[in-house]
């Protein structure tokens, strides 16, 4: 079967103009900044308006490795071409582990932050507010930590040798009771590694209050042991 030259240039002529009206859309939607909040099953902006998400999830803070590809961190540049396919947020996973990583344990109280960890979260905060695209920060551990071969928390924390941590052996029944017992706020066993997860999270919140486009997933499947 032939197909007409003419109709290929119609299809083509008509992907092209799908592309550049949705650039245009996207380009042209104001930036609204200020706090969200809830009307029964409704999200709305500040102008009452609601707000609804299309986006994607991508690769963690810092990369990992996925079907034997080489770790991708995200970064401005990604922001921008999320936004440029008309979406309007983008989820970025990260850990306590990736955060602290190479640095000499802190507190619970006083966390020793990677200097990567803020600039990276600067960049990609940033290009949210230059592109109008909202950036969710999500915990997203893995395994429950490193010391399972995974990630979320640093492998210190449960191999004991943390002052504040306490011991699980590194065995799935071992990430199973480390779980277990992180909820269980009657055993004071993790105490030190509560608070340092609510550490963490006060340390985000006051870099970033006062900046827009943010969303904060503060536990993504909590009771995940590698898989949903």
């Amino acid at each position: 079967m032939k197909v007409k030259r003419s109709g290929v240039v119609l299809i083509l002529g008509m992907l092209l103009c799908s592309s550049l009206i949705v650039m245009w859309s996207w380009s042209q939607q104001p930036k609204i900044r200020g706090l969200l909040h809830a009307d029964g099953t409704k999200i709305l902006n500040v102008a009452n308006e609601e707000v609804i998400w299309n986006g994607i999830t991508c690769r963690g803070l810092f990369g990992y490795w996925h079907y034997g590809c080489e770790p991708t961190y995200p970064n401005a540049d990604h922001v921008r071409i999320v936004r440029e396919h008309g979406l309007n947020i983008i989820r970025i996973d990260f850990s306590l582990d990736m955060a602290v990583y190479g640095q000499e344990p802190g507190t619970p109280t006083s966390i020793n932050y990677r200097p990567e960890f803020w600039a990276l979260l600067d960049q990609i905060v940033d290009a949210g507010e230059k592109y109008g695209i909202w950036i969710e920060f999500n915990f997203s551990p893995v395994n429950w930590a490193t010391l399972w071969n995974g990630a979320g928390f640093p492998p210190w924390m449960y191999d004991g040798t943390w002052e504040y941590g306490t011991y699980y052996d590194a065995t799935p029944t071992g990430m199973a009771w480390a779980i277990r017992e992180f909820f269980n706020t009657d055993n004071p066993d993790q105490d030190g590694i509560r608070q340092t997860y609510v550490t963490f999270w006060r340390d985000i919140a006051a870099r970033y209050r006062t900046r827009s486009y943010i969303v904060f997933c503060l536990f993504n499947e909590p009771l995940n042991t590698g898989g949903t």
